[in-house]
């Protein structure tokens, strides 16, 4: 998933969000909504990380969650 459909569904995923990294305030997040390294400052700071260990969590976060989508479009598309 790329941080353009993250924000374009941005309620959805801030539940999404908030259950992954449960110290980040979801003020902070939706302040944080300008791009990824604005996000990774508040995991960072959220979740006693470094900067770059924030945003390696936050790209995996959205290559699982991009995952979870194609497979839920590969089962409602599979007619077997």
């Amino acid at each position: 998933m790329t941080w353009t459909e993250l924000i374009s569904n941005w309620n959805k995923h801030l539940r999404a969000l908030a259950r992954r990294f449960p110290h980040a305030d979801a003020g902070a997040l939706g302040a944080s909504k300008d791009g990824p390294s604005a996000m990774s400052r508040v995991l960072a700071k959220s979740h006693d990380l470094t900067v770059g260990e924030a945003r390696e969590a936050l790209d995996d976060f959205l290559f699982v969650q991009g995952l979870a989508r194609d497979t839920a479009d590969i089962r409602r598309h599979d007619v077997a």
